[in-house]
């Protein structure tokens, strides 16, 4: 398994750790600690080259940003943006040349039957199974669940569970996931294994790739009974924002005070009232 697996990033990218920013000083009033305001912030991103919605998603304040640009002037890092795994097209080939035991082929060319996979080895695993059209795999299915994976390998309605009816949803009626942005973007966001899905159907960042959030929700309920799913295959709203929040961030009360970070980035087909506190998915827009 290790040589069908290409090189991992394992280091941070460059850019993404923040730079510190010293405390403000009111000449009026006592020097303040603890506090750093949004403008100082700004500020300081701006004269480092980075973008100010990298310095609102969670990163450590504590690493030591000095050090770390030192060690990359001196040792500069080539920022590798292939994904993950590369199927060895010729194992593929050969698995779908088979109309039968398709599963049994491929593991026994991936050297890895009657084998105990650890999370790389299934990682690529349901990469080739994926191209190889191979839906009947549980160990595989298991993980995609456990992953919250964007990739459906079931071709019958009926088998779907509640993460492939979400994803089907939301396939059928939006350009969507953060595995469409840009490899950059998608790695700082997503781990190893969702990132490894990216699958070069990147985003048109100038388009607006924002949805409000309750128009997303409204439409899946419908589309399930549409479908003829059952119940147990129907996700609450809670399962449904849990899934989807790992693949288009929410971006809460985006009109509330943020006419200027969001006035341009709705989506066209939905009417926000900017005076009022909106919740919209990033990453997405709507199939015409």
């Amino acid at each position: 398994m290790e040589e069908l697996e290409t090189a991992t990033l394992d280091k941070n990218i460059a850019g993404t750790i923040l730079p510190t920013i010293k405390p403000k000083q009111n000449k009026k009033k006592k020097r303040y600690y603890n506090e750093v305001s949004f403008e100082a912030v700004n500020a300081g991103a701006s004269a480092k080259g980075f973008a100010i919605e990298k310095f609102l998603k969670g990163y450590d304040f504590s690493s030591n940003y000095a050090e770390t640009e030192m060690i990359d002037e001196i040792e500069p890092e080539k920022i590798d943006n292939s994904p993950l795994i590369n199927p060895n097209n010729e194992i593929v080939k050969k698995v779908n040349a088979r109309k039968r035991n398709k599963k049994k082929v491929l593991y026994q060319l991936l050297k890895i039957d009657g084998k105990d996979l650890n999370r790389k080895e299934f990682r690529v695993l349901s990469k080739y199974e994926y191209n190889c059209h191979i839906a009947n795999d549980e160990k595989i299915q298991n993980y995609l669940n456990e992953i919250h994976s964007t990739l459906i390998l079931k071709h019958d309605f009926k088998n779907f569970n509640k993460r492939e009816t979400i994803i089907s949803y939301l396939d059928n009626n939006f350009v969507w996931g953060i595995e469409r942005a840009s490899k950059l973007v998608a790695r700082e966001y997503l781990d190893d294994n969702l990132f490894n899905e990216w699958n070069g159907e990147a985003f048109d960042l100038s388009v607006r790739n924002f949805v409000s959030s309750k128009e997303i929700w409204k439409d899946y309920k419908p589309y399930c009974k549409k479908q003829g799913f059952k119940p147990r295959q129907i996700a609450t709203i809670s399962e449904f924002n849990e899934y989807l929040n790992i693949h288009c961030p929410a971006l809460n009360n985006a009109g509330y005070g943020k006419q200027v970070e969001s006035a341009g980035l709705v989506s066209d087909y939905d009417k926000i009232d900017l005076k009022k506190r909106t919740k919209v998915n990033t990453f997405m827009r709507r199939k015409n």
